[in-house]
C-alpha cells in the first residue's frame, strides 16, 4: 500500500497503539512483541502474520486492505489461537493480473472512516 504512512502512524498512536515497523527489528524481537500483544492493526502484509505468535486465547486483528483482495491467512492464524480478524477495505485500482499487484492506498479521505471503524472495533472488547 502507498499513501501517507505518517498519517496512519499518527492515527494509530492517537488510538492508543504502539506503532512498530517490524522490518526495522530482528525477527526474535518481532515475535517477542507479538507474544505480548492483544490487538494487531495495520495494512495487509506479512507484518500482520505476527498475530500468529500471540498467546492464546488469541488476539484481535484489524487489517486494512484493498477492496478486491482478501488474503485469509491472518484469519486462519488467529482462529488457530482463538482470535479474530476485522477487515477495513479501501478503494483500489482494478488489477491487470494478480490481485496483490493492484495499486491502492489509504487516502486522507479514508482517515475519518478509518478512525470511526477503529473506534467501533476497539469498543467490542
Amino acid at each position: 500500500a502507498s499513501g501517507d504512512l505518517r498519517a496512519l502512524d499518527a492515527l494509530f498512536t492517537a488510538k492508543g497503539f504502539t506503532v512498530i515497523h517490524p522490518q526495522e527489528l530482528a525477527l526474535a524481537d518481532q515475535i517477542a512483541l507479538a507474544r505480548q500483544a492483544t490487538h494487531f492493526a495495520g495494512p495487509l502484509g506479512s507484518q500482520m502474520h505476527l498475530c500468529g505468535f500471540c498467546q492464546p486465547p488469541g488476539a484481535r486483528a484489524f487489517t486494512i486492505a484493498p477492496e478486491h483482495f482478501h488474503a485469509p491467512i491472518n484469519a486462519k492464524l488467529l482462529s488457530a489461537v482463538g482470535g479474530d480478524e476485522t477487515m477495513f477495505l479501501v478503494k483500489a485500482d482494478t488489477p491487470k493480473g494478480p490481485p496483490h499487484l493492484a495499486k491502492w492506498a489509504v487516502t486522507e479521505a479514508d482517515l475519518p472512516r478509518l478512525a470511526s471503524a477503529l473506534d467501533s472495533w476497539l469498543t467490542k472488547d
